[in-house]
């Protein structure tokens, strides 16, 4: 038997979780890190210097990965979705580049999500 919902019957101290030396939020970004290896590349790359990328730009830059996916099947309504996520992610690069526009703040106004 499992002893939490990200073992997959594994041994019980496989995570963090399990264990339970981690408190809150630093324990649900552990168990990520170490249960799902497709957000490693995420985590890995965060930071917070400036010429880094932040770990919101990076999910947001996944999710613009995962929307695109959407457009190569046919015959499902994922598309309409992933189409108001991608019109969103527009919208949010737009007010990047006029807040940057109207701070003086030029330097930074390539940091935008690219949708495609």
């Amino acid at each position: 038997a499992t002893c939490c919902y990200c073992c997959e019957g594994r041994s019980a101290t496989c995570c963090y979780c399990c264990v339970g030396m981690l408190p809150g939020v630093q324990l649900v970004v552990t168990v990520v890190w170490v249960c799902c290896q497709e957000y490693n590349l995420l985590f890995e790359g965060a930071g917070t210097g400036p010429g880094e990328k932040t770990l919101e730009d990076k999910f947001f830059e996944y999710e613009v990965k995962l929307n695109m996916n959407a457009f190569m099947n046919q015959f499902h309504f994922g598309v309409f979705y992933a189409y108001v996520k991608l019109k969103e992610q527009e919208c949010r690069n737009i007010v990047w580049i006029s807040e940057c526009i109207a701070q003086q703040n030029r330097s930074k106004i390539d940091n935008y999500v690219p949708i495609f």
